[in-house]
């Protein structure tokens, strides 16, 4: 992609500071001049809303003033049922009178003086309340209402007594004829009946009057809100003014500042400018017509870009690149609100696809933890699996044993390699925990505390977002972390490094690329991949020859192919040593290699022919799936170091002795002088260790047992059918009895290894430095090898072969 720069990444650091502390001490004046500003325009915002509150304050207490007189009047008008009915009609009408002329109050705020109007409108509203209350003034005594009551109700009576008059003399008249009785019948009955309309009209009156007094009620009370909204709008639009007012001398003020801006800044681009074009490269932004015609790097870069850090105060501000050097120092502890998440959770992601798109293939690989997502905001770097699941240690770990195991398995690895493994070329594992810390234990916290410590020497990265809206583990402290990271905070909404000589920049977070960039990035790491790859497909024995090897004089596995392309098959026995010692450092494709090898053996052999003993004794998933899947196969995988002389000398010590006569009987020399001799089908045991330094480190006392069985396993005289292959990433941490034996006896096959490893066997011959390149020598101690490339075997072509195989099985 680019050149490596001439100076060390760790001073770009220096000069960033350097940079940011000149233009702080350029821009002294400026930002003295910029507060005081914003100090005047601070000042009449307040002033302006301390008005609005004080008007608004006024404008409420005269609304609440005005409408409780109405609701007083309300309940002075319910009250005149207690009246008599001349009196009801008398100040009936006399309120309506009122209520006519408290209607024709103005209630138009008066923008002049918006104060004294609302006084004056509650004086007003005051006086309207004193006039009902005499209209209507209920001042009689009990006796009096009574008597009125009880004349109301005799009133009622003859009413009713002069209707039934009528009824009862046009009845008797018709019956009788004209009587005197009658004739005083019908009189009563006439007078009645002319009294009656007089009557009935009065009581529809007073059943009109309090209807009419209530909509004129209704009717006030709606022009009083509606003066209340306007004098509202009218205060809202003087506080707009105000504000614009004071927005616009504040503009005024910033302009003229513009020269004290334009000295601070010359007088640092100058080196400002030299590190933008020496890191340049590096730090283009997603929107560069650069990414357009990306090609994956072949060197790794000096830096990786996190966003942009704006210095000194807006609007006069300083934008200058934020990255991190490279390779890492310090873990990465990104803390976010639940506000900010979202924006962490994708700045999180772009940092990660930053250093995708400039690291070389094979030399990025990824522990995924993710509990609370599943992987979701991860998925477009999960589909690096379908290239080398190697790539992401083949999965996202969730489970808190998941975590546990994965952190525990990290640590072990750390602890044992070297501290130069971050020196370019060498690959670079990032741990990235997203919802920190959500699904970890006390337990695991404590291993991801330890990987902060250990990690960065080792070549391992913990990248950690906390969401701080989570409680922490029982007993753990944020704090642990914070001591050993880089820490980009959030506050106010806005995100910063809590480090020195930044800290006081706001720190602006790129967002993830666009997805089909993305897409494509990954795709591209996956087709350059294929430099460094070979499929299984391409080096299977054909479907016709499964099941059809003889074992009997030596095994011969296709593995790979030749640096040339012609397929490359490992040779067990006959003209080279029956064991093979495979040394590569972490994440250089050992279990991968046996898986191969496991899979290979078993197509072309079948179980009667070979038997195979794995032993997973690095806890690699990778093997996993070849527990009981594979007819030849006793899979063990190691947990603890109690079980390991039992796992490792029963079945082995079995085995051993059913090839005693191979060991006693010089005229039987190999295996297959055995088979002719005495027609007994022996089959070879292959024999395979994951991780042989890992499993001395867990063997504790009981080593000298296992160097023992080992001592059997490696060094019979002539052939007895055993062929032992052991994988380590460093022999300097196997006993001496077996690491003194191993280069007499074994083939060897170079991974890429470590820096002590490769200076110690590989001499001048160049190291590999992707997963799958690899050296093999013939004699594990003769410095003559054989570039090839092992070949690769995804999870989804492994599943199918182990289906075939179970069909081999059942058609026997």
């Amino acid at each position: 992609m680019v050149q490596a720069p001439e100076r060390p990444a760790a001073s770009a650091r220096e000069e960033l500071r350097a940079v940011l502390a000149a233009f702080r001490q350029a821009s002294a004046n400026l930002r003295q001049e910029v507060r005081l500003v914003r100090e005047r325009r601070l000042s009449a915002v307040q002033a302006a809303d301390q008005q609005r509150a004080s008007a608004r304050a006024a404008a409420e207490q005269a609304f609440r003033r005005i409408t409780a007189i109405y609701e007083r009047a309300r309940s002075t008008l319910l009250g005149t049922s207690r009246l008599s009915q001349a009196d009801r009609t008398t100040r009936l009408e006399l309120l309506l009178g009122g209520f006519s002329g408290l209607g024709e109050v103005s209630l138009e705020p008066n923008a002049s003086d918006p104060a004294r109007e609302i006084a004056l409108q509650a004086e007003r509203a005051e006086t309207a309340l004193r006039y009902i209350r005499q209209a209507l003034g209920l001042d009689g005594d009990d006796l009096r209402q009574g008597t009125r009551l009880a004349a109301r109700l005799l009133a009622g009576l003859v009413i009713a007594l002069g209707c039934s008059l009528v009824v009862s003399s046009l009845v008797l008249g018709a019956m009788a004829g004209v009587t005197l009785a009658g004739m005083v019948v019908l009189v009563i009955g006439l007078a009645g009946t002319l009294v009656l309309p007089t009557l009935a009209s009065g009581a529809a009156s007073d059943l009109r009057t309090p209807a009419a007094a209530f909509d004129q009620l209704a009717r006030a009370l709606a022009q009083a809100r509606r003066a209340y909204r306007r004098w509202n709008e009218e205060i809202e639009a003087t506080h707009e003014r105000r504000v614009r007012e004071a927005e616009s001398a504040y503009q005024q003020a910033i302009e003229l500042l513009q020269p004290l801006f334009t000295q601070a800044t010359s007088d640092v681009t100058p080196a400002l400018s030299a590190l933008q074009e020496r890191l340049g490269p590096w730090l283009l932004e997603w929107s560069d017509e650069h990414w357009a015609s990306w090609a994956p790097p072949s060197e790794p870069p000096p830096v990786v870009r996190l966003g942009s850090l704006l210095a000194g105060t807006a609007p006069y501000q300083l934008e200058v690149p934020a990255f991190l050097t490279l390779p890492p120092g310090r873990p990465l502890l990104l803390k976010s609100a639940p506000t900010t998440h979202p924006q962490a959770s994708g700045a999180l992601t772009a940092l990660l696809a930053r250093l995708l798109a400039t690291f070389p293939p094979a030399q990025l690989s990824f522990s995924l933890i993710d509990p609370l997502g599943h992987g979701q905001s991860l998925a477009p770097f999960l589909q690096l699996a379908d290239y080398d699941d190697q790539l992401v240690r083949g999965r996202v770990w969730v489970g808190l044993d998941e975590i546990e195991d994965e952190l525990g398995a990290l640590l072990d690895e750390v602890s044992h390699a070297p501290a130069s493994s971050t020196t370019p070329g060498q690959r670079l594992h990032l741990v990235v925990v997203l919802n920190f810390p959500e699904g970890f234990s006390e337990l695991a916290a404590m291993r991801l505390w330890r990987l902060f410590q250990q990690g960065p020497s080792a070549g391992v990265w913990p990248l950690v977002l906390v969401d701080l809206g989570r409680p922490l583990p029982v007993g753990f402290k944020l704090a642990d972390l914070e001591r050993e990271a880089t820490i980009i905070g959030s506050r106010a909404g806005r995100f910063l490094f809590e480090e020195e000589g930044l800290s006081d920049c706001e720190l602006r977070l790129d967002p993830p690329p666009p997805a089909p960039l993305l897409t494509r990035l990954v795709q591209g790491i996956g087709r350059a991949l294929s430099r460094y790859r070979v499929l299984f497909d391409q080096i299977v024995l054909p479907e016709e020859r499964w099941w059809q090897g003889e074992a009997g004089r030596q095994l011969s596995v296709p593995i790979g192919t030749h640096a040339g392309g012609e397929p490359f098959v490992l040779p067990l026995g006959s003209s080279t040593p029956f064991h093979l010692a495979v040394v590569g450092r972490p994440a250089s494709g050992k279990s991968s290699f046996l898986r191969t090898l496991a899979l290979s053996l078993a197509l072309g052999y079948q179980p009667g022919e070979v038997t195979i003993f794995l032993y997973d004794c690095s806890g690699s998933e990778v093997l996993a799936p070849f527990t009981s899947r594979i007819p030849h196969l006793h899979c063990e995988r190691l947990a603890s170091a109690q079980e390991l002389p039992l796992k490792l000398l029963q079945p082995l010590r079995t085995e051993l002795d059913r090839r005693a006569p191979l060991r006693r009987t010089p005229e039987l020399p190999s295996l297959e002088a055995y088979r002719r001799r005495t027609g007994v089908p022996l089959p070879r045991l292959v024999v395979l260790f994951d991780g042989l330094d890992d499993l001395y480190l867990r063997a504790g006392a009981t080593a000298s047992e296992v160097t023992k069985t080992f001592s059997a396993l490696l060094s019979p005289p002539g052939d007895s059918g055993v062929s032992v292959v052991m994988t380590f990433r460093s022999l300097g941490r196997v006993p001496q009895p077996i690491r003194g034996l191993i280069p007499r006896v074994a083939s060897g096959l170079f991974l890429p290894p470590e820096e002590a490893e490769a200076r110690t066997f590989l001499g001048g011959a160049p190291a590999p430095s992707a997963p799958g390149e690899a050296l093999f020598t013939p004699s594990f101690g003769r410095p003559e090898f054989q570039p090839l490339l092992v070949a690769h075997l995804g999870q989804a072509r492994l599943e199918y072969y182990l289906s075939m195989l179970a069909s081999l099985a059942r058609g026997r």
